[in-house]
């Protein structure tokens, strides 16, 4: 593979990690302060699990936006 497509692909790479990261961060926006649905039902795994997902996309990001 040519180096320039080899770039090119890390770069697309690079948006679609980038604009994953936006989405969930605008779905974490969401939630309110108290951690729970519109039922009452505690949401605070889910929460969580979604701030797990962003710092590793975020992390994944770090990684290869240089490249």
């Amino acid at each position: 593979m040519e180096k320039y497509y080899i770039k090119q692909l890390i770069r697309e790479s690079a948006t679609k990690v980038c604009q994953t990261l936006n989405a969930l961060q605008s779905i974490e926006r969401q939630f309110n302060d108290n951690l729970v649905d519109e039922n009452g039902k505690n949401v605070e795994s889910e929460y969580y699990a979604l701030r797990n997902a962003i710092a590793s996309l975020k992390s994944a990001y770090e990684d290869i936006k240089d490249i």
